[in-house]
């Protein structure tokens, strides 16, 4: 759900609204295909970079060099508050 614009008609899912320009503390998605789960997300931590949760690990660093062109297709949410 966080990683798809389309499934926001409003542009504000639960407080958090789309932006194209992300912040440090921004949530970033991202759609994947896996048993349990239709995408995984992240919290953004600026200058292109991120904290995101690996199946056994906890991982940090570049999103560019994590996902490649992967981190173009990301949604980054701010909080607005409801």
């Amino acid at each position: 759900m966080w990683a798809d614009p389309t499934n926001d008609p409003l542009g504000k899912l639960h407080g958090w609204t789309i932006t194209l320009n992300p912040h440090s503390g921004d949530v970033f998605a991202w759609k994947e295909r896996d048993s349990d789960a239709t995408g995984h997300s992240g919290i953004y931590l600026g200058n292109g970079n991120g904290v995101w949760a690996g199946k056994y690990t906890v991982n940090t660093g570049s999103l560019s060099a994590a996902f490649g062109s992967g981190a173009n297709g990301f949604v980054y949410r701010t909080y607005v508050g409801k």
